[in-house]
């Protein structure tokens, strides 16, 4: 399937039906074409990076979420951010390297 790149649901709707049928490396392959349209996008590289944790390539994770949640003035719910720094504590603890990322969210 030959995708618009430039919207991005499309891709996002796919991979999660992709993860749902635990058709993962399929899903993957999805959320990176999405990644390459729009790098920064919130809301693909919150579910690629917890798709990586979930399946255990905790490394990609890491460096994903952590790009997730270092981005600016990025609008998303709090529900989506809650989930991002939640998955990224795991992986961190996952990986042994455990360090403070609550500091950033605040209320």
């Amino acid at each position: 399937i030959k995708f618009e790149k430039s919207y991005i649901d499309a891709y996002l709707l796919l991979a999660g039906i992709q993860v749902a049928g635990r058709e993962y490396n399929e899903a993957l392959k999805v959320y990176e074409a999405a990644l390459k349209g729009k790098p920064n996008d919130p809301n693909a590289l919150l579910y690629y990076g917890t798709t990586l944790a979930e399946i255990k390539r905790y490394k990609k994770a890491l460096k994903t979420l952590v790009k997730l949640t270092n981005l600016q003035e990025v609008e998303y719910s709090e529900l989506d951010r809650a989930l991002a720094y939640y998955y990224l504590a795991k992986v961190q603890y996952k990986t042994k390297k455990s360090k403070t990322v609550f500091y950033k969210w605040t209320l």
